[in-house]
């Protein structure tokens, strides 16, 4: 009989082992939710810099404007009937055609950049000449 009261656990031991398996399964729980709720504002701060970072690209003049100046720009400027019913349509596309669009914008910039580039380099009479209208004649 002395075999089964070794082997055999009281209650109150028994209570003990579930309350601290419990207290085990709550601080993974936590550390799951801790590392989840990490994961997300991680993401957050990530959009928001590359966000902010574009605007700031398309509108340069935003840096030097003080945060209740950029609030009023986003209520004024954004935040308008116009502003949500763009942001509605492009939503409604979806990112295939946001894709699409900024592939397109970026083409016809970087065009319209090197345009430009071969025009100030005529201006400046730094061009090669190679496709200028006196090396075609010339070369004939």
């Amino acid at each position: 009989m002395s075999t089964t009261t070794k082997n055999t656990k009281t209650a109150d031991e028994k209570l003990a082992e579930k309350n601290a398996r419990i207290k085990q399964l709550q601080k993974q729980k936590q550390a799951i939710i801790k590392r989840e709720n990490a994961k997300e504002r991680k993401a957050r701060n990530n959009r928001l810099y590359r966000r902010h970072g574009l605007l700031e690209k398309f509108m340069p003049d935003i840096i030097t404007i003080t945060d209740d100046q950029f609030e009023a720009f986003i209520r004024t400027g954004i935040n308008t009937t116009y502003g949500i019913k763009r942001l509605g349509e492009i939503k409604d596309k979806g990112e295939e055609a946001a894709t699409a669009y900024i592939i397109k914008c970026r083409s016809e910039e970087k065009a319209k950049a090197e345009a430009e580039q071969a025009e100030s380099r005529r201006n400046d009479g730094t061009d090669s000449g190679a496709d200028s209208p006196q090396a075609v004649s010339s070369g004939a």
